[in-house]
């Protein structure tokens, strides 16, 4: 009898493998489940060609085993087609256990079937002693059925047989359990996968139809842009056009009415003709620095690059400076070396020395304002200052300029120094009126201290004063490479 155990525990194992195999299948639900059925009870048929032969048409085998497993796992439809296959079979043997055998069948597959209903369907989540308890029902019902035999031997195969029975079976109901079980596992946790692979690709193809949307309106939007883009480039070069040449005849007109060029005024007229020309001079200022920041964020500046003396250059500036500090009774001085020549545009590095002075002189009530020029090469610059600007194009020995302008007015706090360099940056100090611009005086200067190869740097403490400094090579940097 043992034997015929270790062959029916072998035939278990091919079961398991061959389960697995149909039920990985993508056949139609009702066709898995009649191949299942017809697995389960060719199965229980071949456990019945090892047998353990207790008498004449008396024979003991896995099929309790096979069958109740199947209702567990099989479900309705499997389970029938097994019984009727397995019924089939054993009806055909004969013999004395004829009704025993066929009430086994029955009786085993229906037990394992209800308990499939009581898991709700979910076999996979029967542990193992819910397993055992199912092999202990299913194998004393399997004992009970012997009663069907002939009187007296009904009693007395349950005499000698229950022991082995109860327990061998159970733990054969247990391993074949758990090896469907873990089957089962495995073929859901494939479906899952695919189910989820199945979404990604759908939400991936969502997506990339929603990108293709996006691409095709970003498109239609980008060629709006370069449109408005050209049409305000238009607009700039014929309103600097149209708003600059009034404001240069009030200007010009105004000077030689102050001059007395036209005839005797009052002093309220000058007074008066003086404001209209300051301001006019203010808007003239606004305007130049709105077209040159269009023309920098459009990348159309061109650089007009000649040899200059920057002696003469910073002169002008002095000179044109010292007349609001002395206004203002400040102290202003300039200390430069003698005949600085340098290959750069002039007029832009005059712009942007004069946002620099008049800045200066505008924040600073008391002390002074000095300009102080140095030459030096471009292995002295700091390593920071040097990522900064341009200036990691130039070799060690390259010539650089160093112009600080250093002032003794109210500073800049330090968590305003962040918005110093940025577009339309307003930087008010308690106890100071508002000063007149645009905010884009520093803005437009770092730009073009970039463009040229060079940069500004600022280190300033609150109550103390500034130094800006505007570093840039003495040559062209395409020059130099």
């Amino acid at each position: 009898m043992y034997l015929s155990l270790i062959q029916n525990a072998a035939l278990l194992v091919a079961l398991t493998a061959l389960y697995s195999l149909f039920r990985s299948q993508r056949y139609g639900e009702v066709r898995i489940k009649i191949f299942t059925g017809l697995l389960f009870g060719l199965a229980a048929i071949a456990g019945m060609q090892m047998p353990f032969h207790y008498a004449p048409g008396i024979i003991y085998d896995g099929r309790s085993i096979i069958l109740s497993i199947g209702g567990l796992f099989g479900g309705g439809i499997a389970t029938a087609v097994s019984i009727v296959v397995t019924g089939a079979y054993r009806a055909s043997l004969g013999g004395a256990g004829v009704w025993a055998g066929l009430a086994t069948i029955i009786s085993c597959a229906i037990i394992g079937l209800a308990f499939r209903r009581v898991y709700r369907n979910r076999p996979e989540r029967l542990s193992i002693p819910a397993l055992y308890g199912v092999g202990i029902i299913v194998h004393i019902v399997m004992l009970s059925c012997q009663l069907l035999l002939p009187s007296p031997i009904g009693i007395t195969v349950i005499r000698q047989i229950w022991l082995p029975v109860m327990l061998i079976f159970p733990v054969g109901t247990v391993l074949m359990g758990l090896m469907l079980r873990n089957e089962e596992y495995r073929i859901q946790a494939e479906e899952e996968l695919k189910k989820h692979r199945e979404h990604l690709e759908e939400l991936v193809e969502e997506r990339t139809l929603e990108l293709a949307a996006l691409n095709k309106e970003l498109a239609s939007t980008n060629i709006k842009l370069r449109e408005l883009d050209r049409l305000k480039s238009m607009f700039i070069a014929s309103m600097s056009h149209e708003l600059r040449t009034p404001l240069n005849s009030i200007i010009g007109f105004t000077g030689i009415i102050l001059q007395g060029l036209v005839g005797e005024i009052n002093e309220e007229q000058k007074k008066q003709l003086a404001i209209v020309k300051n301001s006019a001079k203010h808007l003239l200022d606004l305007i130049n620095d709105v077209i040159d920041l269009s023309k920098i964020e459009a990348g159309k500046v061109e650089l007009l690059i000649e040899e200059f003396d920057l002696d003469l250059l910073l002169r002008e500036v002095y000179e044109t400076l010292k007349v609001s500090a002395d206004k203002k009774g400040l102290g202003f001085s300039l200390d430069m070396p003698d005949a600085l020549i340098m290959q750069s545009d002039r007029r832009r590095i005059k712009q942007v020395l004069m946002n620099l002075g008049s800045n200066a002189v505008k924040y600073t009530d008391k002390g002074s304002v000095n300009i102080k020029v140095k030459k030096m090469r471009s292995s002295e610059v700091p390593k920071d200052i040097l990522t900064q600007a341009n200036l990691t194009l130039l070799s060690d020995h390259e010539n650089v300029i160093e112009i600080s302008v250093d002032d003794t007015g109210i500073g800049i706090h330090s968590q305003d120094m962040g918005i110093l360099f940025t577009a339309f940056g307003r930087i008010h100090a308690e106890g100071m009126p508002i000063q007149e611009g645009t905010g884009l005086g520093l803005y437009l200067s770092n730009k073009l201290a970039y463009l040229l190869g060079g940069t500004i740097t600022a280190e300033s403490e609150s109550g103390k004063g500034s130094k800006f400094r505007f570093i840039l090579p003495m040559t062209p940097l395409s020059k130099i490479n």
